[in-house]
């Protein structure tokens, strides 16, 4: 239950030992390649002091693997570690707040394994070169791959942005680099048969859509955000989407954000009490002190609901190990024992949000560039035919144009829009 065995296996784990074994069992360490037993200590428990303790042992391992060269037998299985753990890692600790220090030295691991904003998409390739379970970039191939190359170059280098303090990377060049969202629904190896996708319906911290949420939001690119986490939440599987409650716990929460700072106020708080009742039920505990607090943050202060709001933070971060002191840092400027010392919330208060709610003109704007922008040039030049545009004129200028992505997104905002 909750993880224990998991946790319990790994504080006994040897790297000498059990690397080898796992990897002549399972094909490599997936212990270490995903940092599994940190997931029920943070995202149930929040055993702060245990999290970064295994988090450590994990980091010291995975540098291990690194010095496994070529000519080593354990080689494919050590490969596989780096590039699991490179996808995967940035999303846990980004989607458990923790710290800056803790978020740079994922990215020290990141540098040390080569896999940056700027080397990511060559050591991958190379990987998946020598790997029959990834699936190579400038590969099409549907239901024989387990991951494909892509997935990972996207999770990597938006998870490179989330944990350097200083990426070197201009913000302008990170969102020409993001994938669009037909990019991602596209080259996401999907399998027949509605068995769907192992890349987003299988990992809880390796999903491009979230991935690319989660750097929009920190650049401020709200309508972005507001897209690719709205495309995530498809639960179409041809479409990269996915049903894992814990990634759409963190996708609607993406989404909330992005609605909040739109002046979507009320809609937000809808998704955010959402998010927050999904996280409560399946016993992500962390999330749900999560949703609650942005709630708080984002929607109910601006209300007039704050202290109500407090006293429901208070109540899911008692849930929590904590302590308190290691609560706070994750917490983006409340303070946990304050919370936590809050009376419980008054089970027969009621909040109403306004579902007729319209944001401003130029945010619904906003919003539809970029879901345009986040379409592929034959994504757009189907849409703008079957809205009416003159095939023979204004899209034959269009495409012949030396921005053809920009002036189709320009003439199908140009259209009128229904109301």
């Amino acid at each position: 239950m909750n993880g224990e065995t998991l946790i319990a296996a790994f504080a006994a784990y040897d790297f000498d030992i059990h690397f080898d074994f796992l990897a002549k069992q399972l094909a490599s360490d997936w212990l270490i390649a995903f940092c599994i037993p940190v997931i029920p200590l943070a995202l149930h428990w929040a055993d702060m002091p245990k999290v970064y303790e295994h988090l450590d042992k994990a980091t010291l391992c995975v540098h291990r693997v690194i010095d496994i060269g070529p000519d080593d037998p354990r080689y494919s299985s050590a490969v596989a570690v780096r590039v699991c753990a490179a996808g995967s890692w940035p999303s846990l600790v980004w989607s458990c707040r923790m710290p800056r220090e803790r978020r740079q030295s994922v990215a020290d691991l990141m540098a040390a394994m080569d896999m940056t904003w700027d080397k990511a998409a060559e050591s991958v390739d190379h990987i998946a070169s020598i790997s029959v379970w990834l699936r190579e970039s400038d590969d099409r191939t549907m239901g024989a791959h387990y991951q494909s190359a892509n997935t990972f170059i996207y999770c990597i280098r938006c998870g490179y942005i989330l944990m350097a303090s200083d990426a070197r990377v201009s913000d302008a060049e990170i969102m020409q680099g993001l994938p669009s969202i037909d990019e991602i629904q596209t080259l996401t190896p999907t399998f027949p048969d509605g068995c769907g996708n192992f890349s987003h319906s299988a990992h809880l911290f390796l999903n491009a859509f979230l991935s690319c949420a989660a750097v929009c939001d920190q650049l401020g690119r709200h309508a972005e955000a507001l897209a690719y986490a709205t495309a995530g939440l498809l639960p179409d599987f041809a479409k990269a989407g996915t049903t894992l409650n814990d990634t759409r716990i963190l996708l609607q929460t993406a989404q909330a954000r992005a609605l909040a700072r739109l002046g979507r106020v009320s809609n937000a708080g809808l998704v955010f009490e959402a998010a927050a009742e999904e996280a409560h039920r399946h016993g992500f505990w962390l999330y749900e002190a999560f949703c609650l607090r942005d709630l708080k943050i984002f929607v109910l202060d601006e209300m007039g609901h704050g202290s109500h709001a407090s006293r429901r933070v208070g109540a899911a971060l008692r849930l929590l190990n904590g302590p308190a002191e290691m609560l706070t840092p994750l917490l983006d400027g409340l303070d946990a024992a304050e919370l936590i010392a809050l009376p419980p919330p008054d089970v027969s208060y009621r909040i109403v949000y306004d579902t007729g709610e319209q944001g401003p003109a130029e945010d619904d704007d906003s919003e539809m560039r970029a879901e345009l922008e986040a379409l592929g040039v034959m994504a757009l030049h189907k849409r703008a035919v079957s809205q009416g545009v003159n095939v023979m004129t204004e899209l034959k200028d269009a495409m012949a144009s030396g921005a053809p992505k920009a002036a189709l997104v320009e003439l199908l905002l140009a259209l009128p829009h229904p109301q």
